[in-house]
């Protein structure tokens, strides 16, 4: 068995790396998309209509 290539290594160490650091920063940034939008709903609408709302979307 030959040893694996160090350089190769750490490159795919990096590639794994980066490809799941994406993943996550796309989640947040659809959460962060969600929270902004639901936001906006709450300063454009009246206090009781965004309760329910918010009510609706949590079931």
């Amino acid at each position: 068995m030959r040893q694996p290539d160090d350089n190769y290594s750490l490159s795919n160490n990096f590639t794994l790396a980066k490809t799941l650091y994406v993943g996550v920063f796309k989640k947040m940034v659809i959460n962060l998309k969600d929270m902004l939008v639901r936001l906006e709903l709450c300063l454009s609408l009246n206090a009781k209509e965004t309760l329910k709302l918010f009510l609706k979307l949590a079931k």
